[in-house]
């Protein structure tokens, strides 16, 4: 798209009409591109290089009201959750030391 990305066109349409839902359509399979996505208001992604029949299972998902990743987006959010759970918990990062427990 010329004048914006599709994080932006997302962005725009979901303020200027909150109850469409947008399916991301694109060539960028990356976590840091999925997460803007879906902050962006997106229902879906889905690489272009899923099958057709993949963009149709989207397709009817976000239009039964349920959100859509594809395989490959969803495992990127996982890691990146996993990651980000480790280092958050406060408690793993406490030792215990020998006789004072």
């Amino acid at each position: 798209m010329p004048d914006m990305d599709g994080i932006e066109a997302t962005r725009r349409i979901r303020k200027q009409s909150p109850k469409v839902k947008v399916i991301i359509l694109t060539q960028y399979d990356n976590k840091e591109y999925v997460l803007s996505a879906i902050k962006a208001g997106a229902a879906g992604y889905v690489p272009k290089r899923a099958l057709g029949s993949e963009l149709v299972s989207a397709v009817r998902a976000v239009n039964r009201g349920e959100s859509f990743l594809y395989p490959s987006a969803a495992a990127a959010l996982i890691d990146d959750y996993r990651r980000q759970a480790k280092t958050a918990d406060p408690y793993d990062q406490l030792t215990l030391e020998k006789g004072k427990y």
